[in-house]
């Protein structure tokens, strides 16, 4: 874990890395076969490495139809590394019905024992495959809980390293006065969330109890730094959506999805923190049948996350009211958010969604922001040429954020409202889909 560590924040050639991370864990783990697949543009997967595979057989493997939408229902069900070994015992066994029976047995074959799925930011960006050990011995309970945490590092690394490639090229057309603050703020955010995600690895195995027991007093200090380090990463996000949409290199996973779904799961999720400060968090299920929307999931995702965490740092006492309203008949779906807490004068109204805008007071009450996520926010929302806004009557009485999606428009007439590419546009979408 030390070595992978060491490797991932210090290369930032993709190959190199590649290589770097592949003779760590072969050394480690003694696998007769190691691969790295990565998703292309049009979302198949290419084969990055490979190491130990017989003539062909990877090849074969990352061509087999429809393989990507099957690893991904895999993955999906079972939120973790897929065991190919133990996936194929309880098949045989009536247990588990596999997407694809077919795929399960090719990999088997192919003498695949473990598939890790590589995240950024909660999307699929490939996978990392690992033989059977040399010794015959199976991956143990410990083997997978560290190489999890190592998938996610080697994710990380791996998306750095193709953005510092496409960074190469693009700075060949940067205007000569902006090059030096985007290029800053660009590499300096993706060498930040490499040692950032390995303290949260760390952090999490110690409150795991996976170095032994953790006094209480510890454990209660770890349980902040974690905060914090979540905060720092909450940050580093934000400086590279926002270095991406104005430089044009954002891509977006437009898909149909429910906002229904999506806005009842975000509640869920930040319910407990809404009850660390004593709030009632509800959300409103719409008397309506939500029509779908064509729209990024992970990125309105993002905002929703946004407005509910926002309306729990901002709240004192009181509650939280989530809304989806269906109008079917006007071609649109909106999703709010209100609270009771400290309210927004007309004036701050006004600035509230430009970049590094806050509150009056708001300092005081959470110091970690620098009011970005809101302008991030709204950058998001024009991406998807919907409406973001913000109701007050006034500071000390409560607010009300919201957002408007279309049900009309198709990936087609989405992808016509995406930022201008900046700085070489055309050199800049060939790299991106390279």
């Amino acid at each position: 874990l030390s070595q992978v560590s060491e490797v991932t924040s210090s290369i930032l050639d993709l190959k190199h890395l590649l290589t770097s991370i592949a003779k760590t864990l072969a050394d480690a783990f003694h696998s007769q076969n190691f691969g790295v697949g990565l998703l292309n543009s049009k979302k198949k997967l290419e084969i990055l490495y490979k190491d130990g595979f017989k003539e062909g057989v990877a090849e074969s493997l990352v061509n087999y139809p429809k393989v990507v939408e099957t690893l991904y229902e895999e993955v999906k069900r079972t939120s973790g590394i897929l065991v190919i070994d133990e996936m194929k015992t309880k098949y045989e066994n009536g247990e588990f019905e596999p997407v694809n029976p077919e795929l399960l047995m090719a990999l088997y074959q192919a003498d695949v024992a473990l598939i890790i799925p590589l995240y950024v930011k909660e999307q699929l960006i490939g996978i990392v495959t690992m033989g059977n050990k040399k010794s015959g011995d199976p991956y143990n309970h410990q083997d997978l809980n560290i190489l999890k945490i190592i998938g996610g590092q080697a994710a990380i690394a791996i998306e750095n390293a193709r953005l510092y490639d496409e960074l190469k090229d693009f700075n060949i057309k940067l205007e000569e006065e902006v090059r030096p603050k985007s290029e800053f703020i660009s590499i300096a955010s993706h060498q930040l969330r490499t040692p950032l995600t390995i303290i949260k690895g760390y952090i999490s195995m110690m409150r795991e109890g996976s170095f032994g027991p953790v006094p209480k007093v510890i454990m209660d200090n770890l349980e902040k730094v974690y905060i914090s380090n979540e905060r720092l990463i909450a940050l580093v996000e934000d400086l590279l959506n926002i270095s991406r949409i104005e430089s044009g290199r954002q891509d977006f996973d437009w898909k149909n999805i429910n906002l229904e779904n999506l806005a009842q799961t975000v509640v869920e999720n930040l319910m407990q923190s809404a009850k660390v400060k004593g709030l009632k968090l509800f959300f409103h299920k719409p008397e309506k049948a939500t029509p779908k929307v064509t729209a990024d999931e992970g990125k309105i995702h993002e905002v929703m996350m946004n407005f509910v965490d926002n309306a729990i740092k901002y709240t004192e006492k009181g509650e939280i009211n989530v809304y989806v309203k269906p109008e079917p008949e006007k071609g649109m779906v909106t999703f709010c958010v209100a609270d009771t807490g400290r309210g927004l004068s007309k004036e701050t109204q006004a600035i509230l969604f430009k970049k590094f805008s806050r509150g009056k007071g708001s300092f005081r009450v959470h110091t970690e922001g620098l009011g970005l996520g809101l302008y991030v926010a709204k950058m998001m929302l024009e991406a998807h040429k919907g409406k973001i806004w913000v109701e007050s009557d006034g500071e000390g009485k409560g607010a009300k954020f919201c957002f408007l999606l279309s049900t009309k428009l198709n990936t087609k007439e989405l992808e016509k409202t995406l930022p201008e590419k900046k700085f070489g546009a055309k050199v800049a979408a060939k790299k991106v889909g390279k």
